[in-house]
């Protein structure tokens, strides 16, 4: 059952994600209007979300930008709480995402391995999956604000698995646009 506010944030997540696939009116090679290739370096405030009770992270996130093809994806979430409490927990993903890419912003499409370590007391790794998506949509030359969402799974017994959401907003920094050999000015006579 999903709670009342992340219902709403879902809603608000697909209603950017609607809005950036109608703006992509083709797929195509990288241009001057997409997205530049290469690595995506950015932090999000995420809300992990389990039998409507929630928490608060801080997640560091790396996507290899490549249009039309599959990049990686890497998250580590750190969650303060813990830390108040003398624990470090951290929620770690990595994994393929299918970039869809279209005039200032890319779509993820994304899959891997989840693992949820904790240390303190103790220490705890659970394994698991993820599925979700991301948008980046650019707002400056080398800048990008970020939403993802991902649905967890973790495998907590022989046969037991726990689901949990997460939903985050955050900003990313881009790469440097590469000129195309056309776009280079020649050297200099002497």
């Amino acid at each position: 059952m999903l709670t009342r506010s992340f219902s709403s944030a879902l809603a608000l997540f697909s209603s950017f994600v609607a809005l950036a696939l109608t703006s992509l009116t083709s797929l195509h090679a990288q241009t001057d209007s997409t997205l530049p290739n290469g690595p995506a370096l950015g932090a999000t405030v995420d809300r992990f979300i389990y039998e409507g009770q929630g928490i608060t992270a801080v997640s560091f996130r790396f996507s290899g930008l490549r249009s039309r093809t599959v990049g990686s994806e890497i998250g580590i979430s750190l969650f303060p709480d813990a830390l108040q409490a003398g624990a470090l927990y951290l929620a770690s993903d990595l994994g393929p995402a299918f970039n869809v890419s279209g005039p200032g912003v890319t779509v993820l499409l994304k899959a891997g391995v989840s693992t949820l370590t904790g240390f303190g007391g103790g220490f705890v790794f659970t394994p698991g999956y993820h599925l979700g998506s991301g948008l980046i949509v650019q707002t400056g030359a080398r800048w990008g604000v970020r939403v993802d969402l991902a649905r967890h799974v973790y495998v907590s017994g022989v046969e037991s698995t726990e689901p949990i959401w997460s939903v985050g907003v955050g900003f990313t920094g881009l790469a440097r646009r590469v000129a195309h050999a056309d776009q280079i000015p020649p050297a200099p006579q002497f």
